[in-house]
């Protein structure tokens, strides 16, 4: 090999550690800033998280006496819709009852009728 050559590979291999040298100090910087990142960001999401909790325990909080109210207000639907659908079938009865009162005494007649 020649000594131009030998001299050239030589500098070429000194510029490539050096070069590996930097990007091994750029991949250390990296990961010391991602890792920085990293616990930033878990610290705005736990920020976050702690103030979404706080907000859906107050809207709860504050929903439940109107909530309360509306269980009452179905319950009160709910009884009267029992009690109407009772008075119907009570209706219902009475009139499948006066209706076979009225067939019985129809056929009564009928039967007399033909007898006289």
């Amino acid at each position: 090999m020649d000594s131009e050559l030998k001299q050239y590979l030589d500098e070429f291999r000194q510029k490539f550690g050096e070069i590996d040298v930097q990007f091994q100090e750029m991949r250390e910087e990296n990961a010391v800033a991602h890792e920085e990142t990293r616990r930033v960001l878990r610290a705005e999401i736990a920020a976050a998280h702690h103030d979404s909790r706080l907000h859906v325990e107050s809207t709860v909080d504050r929903m439940h006496p109107k909530l309360d109210l509306l269980v009452d207000g179905i319950r009160n639907v709910d009884e009267k819709l029992n009690r109407e659908a009772a008075d119907i079938r009570a209706e219902m009865r009475q009139g499948f009852t006066d209706t076979h009162a009225l067939i019985r005494f129809s056929h009564a007649q009928r039967t007399r009728r033909a007898k006289h």
